[in-house]
């Protein structure tokens, strides 16, 4: 088998003479990608059981190109997932090995070991799979410069046939986050935000009004928008959420101010989740006594109609693993309060 291996991984080395420099190979990938997987439950059982997920890639160059690291986070079939893959190249064999490992686990499996030629990229290695050794393949086909095509094979018999069971397509994401912003008549960023915006309980007694906020250049390709909230280094970064809202239509820039007051429904359009206060409507700020505390708005476009909400009840927890891998651009503005 391992002779076998061996000639698997040295074709192309053979066939390619001389050596090229591929140091550089990935730097088509550096970047962040729109990621849709489909993953097969049970290989080489027979079963053609498939889960769908989708997520975002992100692919960070080091050592100028020498090695990068490949962030997956995904999402779908109440599943969630999130790997990483760090790719180092051998400047001696001219070959990358892909190291992969999956934060369910947190080690590092087998790496696969391969090389480039005539964009096309082809990693083996050889593993066990209930106890029986297998191969494993890995094809990274670049479509052309904003897509690219991944599929994971596995072979029982030596490399005669091979089973796909792993399949993703990236579609690299516009560099529009930049351009979308957010800002509000209420409260400039970094300055105070006034006491119509202060929560009416615990002790404080103020209007408890949600700010005025308007955001401008989203993605043309938004579908709806979702909004939060939060307290975001309050329990020793933990977090706390003061506002949610999704479903936000895709016509909508701007929210006068007490768009929160209603529950369960945003003014303008929108429905409201949720909050650390357990209600679903805006809940301003009332922070201890001491040093300001940081209250973040963050608006996200999304590429996503509206979701349906019918079932469990709407949290900001719940609504981030929907949203993952839906997110064409987010904007944030921060305002400060004491007591």
């Amino acid at each position: 088998m391992k002779a076998v291996l061996a000639a698997l991984i040295l074709t192309t080395v053979v066939s390619a003479q001389p050596l090229h420099d591929g140091s550089h190979d990935f730097d088509f990938e550096i970047g962040t990608w729109h990621t849709h997987l489909k993953r097969r439950l049970h290989p080489l059982t027979g079963s053609n059981t498939w889960v769908e997920m989708n997520g975002t890639t992100v692919v960070r160059k080091v050592w100028d190109g020498k090695a990068n690291l490949v962030e997956l986070t995904a999402d779908g079939a109440g599943s969630h997932f999130e790997g990483l893959s760090l790719r180092l190249y051998n400047p001696q064999s001219h070959q990358w090995t892909l190291n992969f490992s999956n934060a369910a686990d947190g080690t590092l499996a087998t790496p696969t070991v391969g090389e480039f030629h005539d964009g096309r990229g082809e990693f083996y290695d050889q593993e066990t799979l209930g106890g029986r050794a297998i191969f494993v393949r890995f094809i990274i086909t670049p479509v052309n410069p904003d897509s690219c095509h991944f599929e994971q094979s596995f072979s029982a018999d030596g490399g005669k046939t091979w089973e796909v069971n792993w399949i993703a397509d990236d579609t690299r994401m516009p560099a529009t986050t930049s351009s979308f912003q957010l800002t509000s008549s209420t409260f400039a960023a970094g300055a105070s935000m006034p006491d119509s915006t202060l929560l009416n309980g615990l002790d404080c007694h103020g209007p408890n009004t949600s700010p005025e906020l308007r955001w401008t250049r989203a993605p043309a390709e938004t579908k709806s928008y979702a909004l939060i909230c939060d307290d975001y280094e309050a329990r020793a970064n933990d977090g706390f959420i003061h506002w949610v809202a999704y479903n936000i239509p895709s016509t909508t820039t701007e929210l006068p101010a007490n768009a929160g007051a209603a529950e369960p429904d945003l003014a303008g359009g929108g429905r409201h989740a949720y909050n650390d206060f357990l209600r679903r409507r805006y809940d301003g700020p009332c922070p201890p006594e001491g040093p300001p505390h940081k209250y973040r708005f963050t608006v996200y476009a999304l590429d996503l109609p509206p979701i349906d909400d019918a079932g469990t009840p709407m949290t900001w927890r719940k609504l981030r693993v929907i949203i993952q891998g839906h997110i064409l651009a987010q904007a944030s503005l921060t305002g400060l309060r004491g007591h």
